[in-house]
């Protein structure tokens, strides 16, 4: 099987991702490294001319065209993915290469991503870094590899999260909120006015007959 390329379509798909132990990382260090490697995976797919914003949200990243991606697990065992069409798989290999990771003990990363632009394909993932520290490509001995990944099925697109960033879902439900009670608070501030006009009224008749005694 030839698979040294992965396709992205529209939609959403899950990842299992391989990433080596050999720095000693935690959990959450594994997390926080996680955004600026997928940006490198995902950098071909891109056809704009600057590098797609890496955002980090509460349940994964936001980069690019991938939005969201939800980190679904992260541990020392592989995690099955929801079931859908196998998109591509490191057992079966990538050209006459299986792609590994350093050390002895790797983490397993599963996620999904929605696809949010035309389907495009990009190079089998894989990140190593080199002697300068860059990120670079390479299959071998690498630092983050795909292990699987699944086009998930239209049952699946019924659970999309949306595109919304949280701030922007944020904003929107507020200005839902006032919207509908905008008449009362129409009508409120109506009734406050109203209430002041009369009170000041009073006082006003009040002070004129002080002033005639």
């Amino acid at each position: 099987m030839t698979q040294e390329r992965i396709g992205l379509v529209p939609g959403p798909q899950a990842w299992r991702l391989l990433r080596t132990d050999k720095d000693g990382a935690s959990e959450a260090q594994v997390r926080n490294t996680l955004g600026p490697a997928l940006a490198k995976m995902l950098q071909e797919a891109n056809d704009s001319a600057e590098p797609w914003e890496t955002i980090k949200t509460l349940e994964g990243y936001r980069i690019g065209a991938a939005r969201p991606i939800r980190v679904l697990s992260v541990g020392r065992q592989a995690e099955p993915l929801p079931e859908g069409p196998t998109l591509a798989n490191r057992q079966d290999g990538v050209g006459n290469v299986v792609p590994t990771v350093a050390g002895s003990k790797p983490w397993f990363v599963n996620l999904d991503l929605w696809w949010r632009a035309n389907a495009t394909n990009i190079a089998y993932p894989g990140l190593r870094r080199d002697w300068l520290g860059r990120k670079v490509y390479g299959l071998n001995g690498a630092d983050w590899t795909l292990d699987k990944a699944v086009d998930l099925p239209e049952s699946y697109e019924q659970d999309d999260p949306g595109d919304e960033t949280w701030g922007d879902a944020t904003i929107d439900q507020w200005g839902k909120r006032i919207k509908a009670t905008a008449p009362w608070i129409g009508a409120g501030y109506a009734t406050y006015l109203a209430l002041g006009a009369a009170a000041a009224a009073g006082a006003y008749f009040w002070w004129k007959g002080k002033q005639s005694v």
